[in-house]
């Protein structure tokens, strides 16, 4: 396999930073987290599931995910101290707080994420209802690329069909976006044959 160079590789991590779907989860029951892996995964996201804070805190800060599903009620440590925690780090992620416990705990730790600058996107009440959660999932989820080169596509060929029935001039591009030489589209001038050598 050929080694990548530096460009390569800038290129492929801002095009996944562009279009990567990065969900992490932090819940102290990680067979309550298979459901939401499962179904994040089935709608385009790269899941990660934890039931560690410390782990969690790490993941944050260096794989940037694009969702967070973060349990309020954890033994090794608090939820609202997470999220003071994801503040703190500058988290641009979207955040969802999970619970089984009143709704009014729900509300006040969203409450908190929104003064603290946090994306607070959304709560999700124990148990899980899998309709709900491919719902939220869908909605957050970024446009692949997959799905914008064939937009991107689909309207260029609208927009060429277009152009035929009014009859316009249709110009070329290059596949950049560029306009093609006119010189460089002119086919080379064949070289005069070399005159023959007089007969001895």
């Amino acid at each position: 396999m050929a080694p990548q160079n530096e460009s390569s590789i800038g290129e492929k991590l801002v095009s996944d930073f562009i279009f990567g779907n990065r969900l992490l989860v932090i819940d102290d029951e990680l067979a309550v987290c298979r459901p939401i892996q499962k179904i994040a995964e089935r709608c385009g996201f790269e899941v990660v599931i934890t039931d560690n804070p410390e782990t969690f805190v790490r993941k944050a800060q260096c794989w940037k995910p694009t969702v967070i599903v973060l349990d309020l009620q954890m033994p090794m440590m608090d939820g609202i101290e997470l999220l003071r925690e994801l503040a703190a780090d500058g988290c641009e992620a979207h955040v969802i707080v999970s619970s089984g416990a009143d709704a009014r705990v729900l509300d006040a730790a969203m409450q908190l994420g929104h003064q603290r600058g946090l994306k607070m996107n959304g709560i999700l009440q124990k148990p899980y209802r899998a309709e709900y959660l491919r719902k939220i999932f869908s909605g957050l989820a970024k446009i692949s690329k997959e799905q914008l080169r064939d937009d991107l596509a689909r309207e260029a060929v609208t927009a060429f069909i277009d152009q035929l029935r009014s009859g316009a001039k249709i110009e070329k591009f290059n596949i950049d976006g560029s306009k093609p030489d006119p010189a460089a589209a002119k086919p080379a001038t064949p070289a005069a044959p070399a005159p023959a050598a007089p007969p001895k």
